[in-house]
C-alpha cells in the first residue's frame, strides 16, 4: 500500500476506498503530528524544506505541538515557519494534543490554521465531510454532538455504525460524502467506527520511538497493543492511519522509528483488510 517518497521523511501512502466519491480520485492529505517543539533544532530546518516540495489538497495536523510547559514561545516560532511553508490547495485544519497548554492554544490563534474543536465542517465544493475531536483530559468526546454541531453541507443523519461500503444501486454521486475525523489519540477508533467515520488520522504513540526489529514497541503512551502503535489500522469499515510522528519525548531519541510525514492518496478501490470486531493493522509502519 505506502510507496516510499524520494525524501525519507515522506511516505506516500495509497489509501483505497470502494465508495469514494469519484471527484475525489487522488486526492492528496498530508498529516503532520507531534512534533514535541521544546527549542528550534536543525531538524527544522530539515522539515521546511521537506515541507517545500509537499504537495497536498489539504493538510491536517494532529496534536502536540509542544513538549513541556514553557516551551510555548519556541512552538510558536516554528509552527510559524511551518505554516509559512505549507501551501496545500485547500487549506490547513488542526487539533490539539495533550501536550498543548491553553497558553499554546492563545499563541496560536495568530496562525494560518483552522482550528476544530468537537465539530463538523464540509469543505466547500467538495463531498467531504471534516469532523473534530478536541483534548479534554477530564471526559471523552460527545459523538453525537459532534455529528450534530455542522457546517452548511453536512449531513441529515448520523451514518450507521456498521456499515455495508457498497454504494446503494440508486445512491448519486452527489449523495456521497467522505468522512475524515481528527483525532489524537488512535484509541477512539471504536467510537469513530460506530460513527461512520470512513477515515481516521491520529498520532501520540509516536510509533513507540523506541523499537526492537519487527516494529516491536517498548511504551505507545496509549491502551492500544503495541502492533497497532503505527499504521493503517481497520476497524469494522473505518480506517484508522496513526502517523509515527515527527518528534519525541522524555529523551530525544528515536531508535528504529524515524521520524514520518505521510501523504494518503485516495483511490477508489477495496478497503484493505477485512471487516472483524477486532483491530487489525493493514499495513504496520
Amino acid at each position: 500500500m505506502p510507496v516510499a517518497a524520494a525524501d525519507s521523511l515522506i511516505d506516500i501512502v495509497n489509501l483505497t476506498l470502494p465508495d469514494l466519491p469519484g471527484a475525489l480520485e487522488g486526492f492528496r492529505i498530508a498529516q503532520l503530528t507531534d512534533l514535541h517543539i521544546s527549542r528550534e533544532r536543525g531538524r527544522y530546518r530539515t522539515l521546511l524544506r521537506t515541507l517545500e516540495s509537499l504537495e497536498a489538497d489539504i493538510v491536517l495536523l494532529t496534536g502536540d505541538y509542544m513538549n513541556n510547559k514553557g516551551d510555548e514561545p519556541a512552538a510558536h516560532r516554528v509552527m510559524q515557519a511551518v505554516c509559512h511553508h505549507l501551501h496545500p490547495r485547500l487549506g490547513v485544519f488542526g487539533v490539539y494534543g495533550n501536550h498543548d497548554t491553553h497558553a499554546l492554544r492563545q499563541r496560536f490563534n495568530d496562525l494560518p490554521v483552522r482550528w476544530m474543536s468537537n465539530e463538523r465542517l464540509t469543505l466547500p465544493g467538495l463531498p467531504i465531510d471534516l469532523l473534530a475531536f478536541d483534548y479534554d483530559k477530564h471526559k471523552r468526546p460527545d459523538a453525537l454532538m459532534v455529528l450534530d454541531r455542522r457546517v452548511t453541507g453536512a449531513k441529515s443523519s448520523p451514518p450507521e455504525g456498521t456499515r455495508d461500503r457498497r454504494p446503494a444501486a440508486n445512491a448519486s454521486e452527489k449523495e456521497r460524502h467522505l468522512t475524515l475525523l481528527l483525532c489524537h489519540y488512535p484509541t477512539m477508533l471504536p467510537t469513530a467506527s460506530d460513527m461512520g467515520i470512513d477515515i481516521m488520522f491520529s498520532g501520540h504513540t509516536h510509533g513507540g520511538q523506541w523499537r526492537l526489529p519487527r516494529k516491536l514497541a517498548f511504551y505507545t503512551a496509549s491502551d492500544l497493543p503495541g502492533h497497532l502503535c503505527a499504521g493503517v489500522i481497520r476497524h469494522h469499515d473505518t480506517l484508522a492511519v496513526v502517523s509515527r510522528g515527527i518528534g519525541e519525548t522524555f529523551v530525544p531519541i528515536r531508535i528504529l522509528c524515524p521520524p514520518h510525514l505521510p501523504v494518503y492518496t485516495l483511490h477508489r478501490g477495496e478497503l484493505p483488510g477485512k471487516w472483524t470486531e477486532h483491530f487489525e493493522n493493514v499495513h504496520p509502519w
